[in-house]
């Protein structure tokens, strides 16, 4: 008969790796050795193995960002930190599946090169939940461009419509409604995920934001405006404006950004929340890697209260005061 040996509970926080955004190849080598006879994977998001077939203590490190995961050796359970996959972080294993809380859960990096995510190049995604209510009339969840308005870039807001809330999308200063009350919609309290990507129509009807919301039949909306891509010094946030003026009630998961317009079956992945929830945006090779991934996984508030990395971003994301980690 076997038996499992436990997890220490030294070993499991409710943290993010902060101390390092990359492991290096001798890091990985110090990993694999450490693991002695358990399995380890290195390989694309996509290519993780099932963490109660591949067994207790096999590591699973992302070739993309070189970030490390842990197996629990049992399918993920709501709420527990030691199921499915867990987190290697500076300060012990943290949960796999974690969203940023608080009254306004924002975290941001600013002034970022992100000229390039032009019409046709750009496609994001965003997973999140949702109490189904609005503050002040708008709540915007993800961004993608200019810090404190909505200039350029992408914005993706919750924004109230009499009793009803819309889902709206904004560039060049300009609202385009991509579904109306969604507050009325079945599941509108609960996990959520968006992706969308801005377009040049081939017909005289002009830019259009092409997406699909909870998966959604990928659909085109007119813009009723010209897109304009984000400059050079832009910010990014996820669960509110990067400013924190707007924001969203819930819980923001992960945001990422592809450099690339993906097909219309990968944004109905994307957007395709599971039966079960995972907490986790469906990269995969047909949509290959990300260029950013921004994880709630990924932080470590004791090692760093007020940042965390992220794939692809150069630089600390900020957490914004008040901003805690919550397993899901």
């Amino acid at each position: 008969m076997s038996h499992k040996r436990p997890i220490p509970a030294s070993q499991v926080s409710d943290s993010t790796v902060v101390g390092r955004a990359v492991f290096t190849a001798a890091d990985a080598a110090a990993v694999r050795t450490a693991a002695g006879s358990a399995a380890t994977t290195l390989g694309g998001s996509w290519s993780r193995p099932d963490p109660a077939t591949i067994g207790e203590g096999a590591t699973f490190i992302d070739s993309n960002d070189l970030s490390e995961q842990v197996s629990s050796g049992v399918a993920p359970s709501s709420g527990v930190v030691a199921s499915g996959w867990m987190r290697r972080l500076p300060t012990g294993l943290g949960a796999g599946r974690a969203g940023f809380a608080g009254t306004v859960p924002r975290v941001y990096a600013e002034t970022l090169p992100l000229s390039g995510y032009t019409i046709g190049n750009v496609t994001l995604a965003a997973m999140w939940t949702w109490d189904g209510t609005v503050t002040g009339g708008f709540g915007e969840f993800a961004t993608l461009g200019q810090r404190d308005d909505a200039t350029r870039g992408i914005h993706l807001v919750y924004v109230t419509n009499g009793s009803n809330t819309d889902l709206v999308a904004y560039t060049n200063g300009t609202a385009a409604v991509l579904l109306t009350s969604v507050n009325l919609l079945g599941g509108a309290v609960g996990p959520h995920s968006l992706a969308i990507a801005p377009v040049d129509a081939v017909d005289a009807s002009g830019h259009k934001w092409r997406f699909s919301y909870d998966g959604s039949t990928v659909a085109d909306k007119v813009m009723g405006t010209t897109y304009v891509a984000p400059s050079a010094t832009d910010a990014l946030g996820l669960g509110a404006r990067p400013d924190g003026v707007l924001y969203l009630n819930g819980r923001a998961i992960e945001l990422a950004v592809w450099g690339s317009l993906l097909s219309n079956a990968n944004i109905l992945a994307l957007a395709t929340l599971p039966a079960t929830p995972t907490y986790e945006l469906p990269e995969s090779a047909s949509t290959g890697a990300a260029a950013i991934r921004v994880q709630a996984c990924r932080y470590d508030p004791i090692m760093s209260a007020t940042t965390m990395p992220a794939r692809g971003v150069g630089k600390a994301i900020t957490i914004a005061s008040g901003v805690t980690k919550v397993t899901l």
